[in-house]
């Protein structure tokens, strides 16, 4: 690099004198305003020699960080690939056989108690199918993210879950046929030791139920669909419905071959939604005032890809002037990482002051339960930005308004977007305010007929039963597998 460096150098430098030269030869009348002579003209080139000098070692300096950055993210996709290929066949070589007769050996691993719905009808069948053996696994040491992970331990204590902790189970011992993930993303919540390559290499299969529903068009590719955060592809998952596995099919660099439709275990509560009831002080507190449930996800000020949501400016100025609003109790679920998140980037004033306004509002309320079920059941209408639970509430057959960025409106799935065309739609708190006082205090659901026609057309399993077709799933493809003593 240096050798280069020093020979465009010099041939810029032979270049600009033999210009100058040949300008001040041939054509001296363009500079009238200067006495040309022969000191003159070597401080000028010694000049420009300086200046060239510079020039080319600052722009090599910025030469060489783009290719090093460039030559690191191209190994680290090229390392990372080549790890999921080694771990393929790994898995090939090694993989656990299932006998006839023995039972399923399947371990869970537990780590976000909010995504317990999205799994938890599937449990409640496995750990007393006398086809499975059934063992959950709790990893909750410091990772990423852990406002998510938070919590984790006293949730399977109270809910009197039995569980080993994942560092001292022998993997090798036991040889459990399927790990049974609850989150895709290996790199940030999960040590080497338990991401899905190291336990393929195991022989052991990858088995995975989305805890989300991935809808957006436009996040960078990687994204569209979360189960590419597996450093491996995984050998089964449960899909929302035959829409969404073409949409892998054409857009996923995993393909679709891997998913079996079977609904998604999280309608399952919402379909028997009498089981979930709010705390009984806070049912005293909201009295007979209609409930507004509001989802908040986290962005930036002027929305991008990733973060298309609004500002969390507009829900300060919403919610300042609900007092307006006395015949409604509005219940906040902020993401785990709303706050934050919004700490982190600058906002701190902000932060402050939408907490004070919370606070000092004698019709919000903020609610911080894990488990996010008995408050969106019982909402009369909601509003929501970028979450999978403006999906979930589409099965409630309650008015909806769709919060995106004013700044950034993202593309959706195709298998999804016919629903979120049947909501209502806002950027702002003049957005939420009309919705407020146009649909639902005036009783005036104008889309309620549309919404239903594409509830039904883009959640087609609603019936109840996506844990039993999952559990089912699971056997008919191990026993594929099968081989005899």
């Amino acid at each position: 690099m240096g050798i280069i460096r020093s020979w465009i150098r010099e041939r810029l430098i032979l270049a600009v004198k033999y210009a100058i030269r040949e300008e001040i030869k041939d054509s001296t009348s363009l500079l009238p305003q200067i006495q040309i002579n022969t000191s003159l003209g070597n401080d000028t080139l010694k000049d420009i020699d300086k200046r060239i000098e510079r020039w080319t070692w600052d722009r090599c300096k910025r030469n060489d960080r783009q290719i090093e950055n460039w030559t690191w993210d191209r190994w680290k996709r090229i390392k990372k690939e080549f790890e999921a290929q080694t771990g393929n066949i790994a898995f090939y070589s090694n993989r656990i056989p299932y006998y006839e007769g023995e039972k399923i050996r399947i371990v869970f691993l537990f780590q976000i108690p909010s995504e317990w719905p999205s799994i938890e009808s599937v449990y409640n069948i496995l750990v007393k199918d006398e086809r499975f053996e059934f063992t959950v696994l709790l990893y909750d040491r410091t990772l990423g993210e852990p406002e998510q992970m938070a919590g984790a331990r006293k949730f399977l204590i109270e809910n009197n879950i039995l569980f080993e902790e994942a560092e001292y189970y022998d993997f090798r011992k036991k040889r459990p046929h399927i790990m049974f993930y609850q989150t895709p993303w290996d790199d940030k919540h999960r040590p080497y030791f338990l991401r899905s390559d190291a336990i393929s290499s195991l022989g052991i299969r990858v088995f995975y139920i989305p805890y989300g529903i991935n809808y957006s068009a436009s996040v960078w590719s990687d994204n569209i669909f979360s189960d590419v955060k597996f450093r491996v592809k995984p050998w089964l998952m449960a899909c929302m419905s035959e829409a969404l596995k073409v949409d892998h099919q054409l857009m996923s660099r995993y393909g679709g071959h891997y998913l079996t439709v079977t609904g998604l275990p999280k309608f399952d509560s919402l379909y028997y939604r009498d089981r979930f009831h709010l705390e009984e002080s806070l049912l005293e507190e909201i009295g007979n005032r209609k409930i507004v449930f509001v989802q908040m996800h986290f962005t930036d000020k002027g929305g991008n890809a990733s973060v298309p949501e609004p500002h969390i400016s507009e829900y300060i100025d919403f919610f300042d002037q609900v007092d307006m609003y006395k015949e409604y109790y509005f219940i906040l679920r902020p993401h785990p990482k709303f706050f934050e998140v919004y700490v982190r980037d600058g906002y701190e004033d902000e932060v402050y002051q939408f907490k004070r306004i919370i606070n000092e509002k004698e019709n919000v309320y903020l609610y911080d339960s894990p488990d996010y079920r008995p408050a969106l059941i019982s909402a009369d209408c909601v509003i929501g930005d970028r979450s999978a639970l403006l999906i979930e509430a589409a099965v409630l057959d309650v008015p909806v308004l769709y919060m995106t960025n004013n700044y950034y409106q993202e593309q959706l799935l195709p298998f999804i977007k016919p629903l979120f065309d049947s909501y209502y739609q806002g950027h702002t708190a003049y957005d939420m305010r009309t919705f407020m006082e146009y649909v639902i205090i005036s009783g005036n659901d104008y889309k309620e007929a549309m919404r239903k026609k594409a509830t039904r057309e883009c959640i087609p399993y609603f019936d109840g039963k996506c844990g039993e077709r999952i559990v089912d799933a699971l056997y008919e493809n191990m026993t594929l597998e099968m081989e005899k003593m």
